[in-house]
């Protein structure tokens, strides 16, 4: 996913941040039919990398994007 794709999985993700895997399988299941399979099972393997490190997903998106930032 791009990082716009990510931010907005994640804040539907965290509508339920106790359980973000049910939020996910909603997903999953109302955009099935407009993927194909390679489609599908790419983003059910991002949603579920997604899933298995929330806390840490959402640390990382809350952290300020930097680009072409050399220190």
């Amino acid at each position: 996913f791009t990082r716009e794709h990510k931010e907005a999985i994640v804040s539907w993700l965290a509508l339920d941040r106790d359980n973000p895997k049910s939020n996910a399988h909603f997903v999953k299941v109302f955009a099935r039919p407009f993927l194909t399979d390679k489609e599908f099972d790419k983003g059910c393997k991002e949603l579920d990398r997604l899933t298995s490190s929330f806390p840490a997903v959402m640390e990382d998106l809350e952290q300020p994007q930097r680009r072409g930032m050399r220190r």
